[in-house]
């Protein structure tokens, strides 16, 4: 049998071979060779001279009195406009063969483009291939993203004690020069739709950003004006919160765009760490005296009375005597704690803070007291007996009483619920 033998590689063509494959995956990966083009027409951006023109159109043949333009003039001039808006300005670029078939690699736009045309600017965002923000300036020169002139301090987004979200942070002067007729606009991929007026051109919707004034007037070198918004419920993820705060202003007579990013960990949904947190704050506000403190101690009692009383939702603070001898020892007496067994459903903190005064008034009773300084809580799910709504009995008087049978007496229905999030609050002085 013939013998083979490998040949060694000459070093001159293994080193050309290397550079040649170096050179083709920096093509595929950075080479701009894939074009790609978008078009942007802005809204409301008309040809000089066209409003007298389409106004003299319109009443061409008017036997009216001027100003005042009936239905039919009205259709003639908006549709005389519309004929006369600019045309939309081109975004062209190229990206790389990777990036055309692998979505990897150099993308064919930058992260933000601005425009110029006529009466107005825009500035748009980009992912990719995809605009993912379009903001509309009342202004064709507008400086975009200035270095030096102000800062977003404190921003973060909390749970509202009415069921929704809060927005507050301030902006800062950092420069030195005033900075006047602040405008500012947060948006963010997670956060409910923001209530703002919106205008659309060509089936592409643009943000407006015009100076309104309605941070401050006129913020001088290192002064801060407080920002602040609210959005009503929406879903948030479960994880992190992203969202940008937008700035206009005005400084040495020129417009200017700052935008910056935040990410934060997101406020809890349902009734959370958050929830009570608001709930208690609530009473704290309202109350004389010391504020209730959170105490872990209780914080372990309130779980082990969930699980102790959830084990039978039927009868009211199931083993409520047996948990607090076992729990506290000798000391169960002098502690002297409270329990409420609460159960929430879908209410924001606040709205079911005040409705406990009609509802549970000994519950509410309670946590108006400032004798107790205290609070634990536990948040678990478990069966529940639902009262009907126009049972004019609201509160079980004692530990250990079937629930159905008492309420029952007293004519009321009662449901059981499978599954609901009972919240376990221990008061103590």
């Amino acid at each position: 049998m013939p013998e083979h033998h490998l040949l060694p590689l000459n070093p001159k063509r293994a080193s050309a071979i290397g550079l040649i494959t170096i050179l083709l995956v920096g093509v595929f990966f950075l080479a701009p060779v894939v074009s790609y083009s978008k078009s942007f027409g802005l809204p409301y951006n008309y040809e000089p001279g066209a409003d007298a023109y389409c106004l003299n159109l319109a009443r061409e043949n008017s036997t009216s009195t001027p100003p005042p333009l009936n239905s039919s003039e009205i259709d003639i001039y908006n549709g005389c406009m519309n004929a006369h808006l600019y045309a939309p300005v081109p975004v062209a670029g190229y990206a790389s063969l990777s990036f055309a078939l692998l979505g990897i690699g150099a993308p064919p736009f930058p992260n933000h483009v601005f425009i110029s045309q006529g009466n107005y600017s825009a500035l748009i965002y980009f992912d990719g291939t995809q605009d993912v923000a379009r903001y509309l300036f009342g202004g064709p020169s507008v400086e975009i993203n200035p270095d030096g002139v102000v800062q977003i301090v404190n921003a973060s987004v909390d749970l509202s004690g009415y069921g929704g979200l809060y927005f507050q942070g301030a902006i800062k002067n950092i420069g030195a020069s005033p900075v006047t007729s602040l405008g500012a606009l947060i948006t963010g991929l997670h956060l409910p739709a923001y209530a703002w007026v919106n205008t659309s051109r060509d089936g592409v919707v643009w943000t407006p950003m015009f100076v309104d004034g309605n941070c401050g007037a006129f913020l001088k070198p290192g002064q801060s004006c407080r920002l602040y918004d609210y959005w009503g419920n929406g879903t948030l993820p479960n994880q992190s919160l992203h969202f940008y705060v937008n700035v206009l202003g005005e400084t040495n007579g020129n417009l200017f765009f700052y935008r910056q990013e935040f990410e934060q960990s997101a406020p809890q949904s349902g009734v959370s760490r958050d929830w009570v947190n608001l709930f208690v704050s609530q009473f704290n506000q309202q109350r004389k005296g010391p504020a209730m403190v959170e105490n872990a101690t209780l914080d372990d009692f309130a779980e082990k009375r969930f699980n102790t009383a959830s084990s039978q939702p039927g009868i009211s603070d199931y083993g409520l005597s047996a948990d607090t001898a076992s729990f506290f020892g000798a000391s169960a007496e002098a502690t002297k704690v409270v329990e409420l067994l609460l159960y929430p459903g879908s209410t924001a903190p606040y709205p079911f803070a005040a409705s406990l005064q009609g509802s549970a008034p000994k519950h509410y009773a309670a946590l108006m007291n400032s004798s107790y300084t205290q609070f634990g809580y536990y948040i678990g799910e478990a069966p529940y007996f639902l009262v009907s709504a126009n049972c004019a009995v609201k509160e079980i008087p004692s530990a250990g009483i079937n629930i159905t049978q008492y309420f029952e007496g007293y004519g009321c229905t009662v449901t059981p619920v499978p599954d609901m999030t009972w919240l376990v609050i221990i008061l103590a002085p």
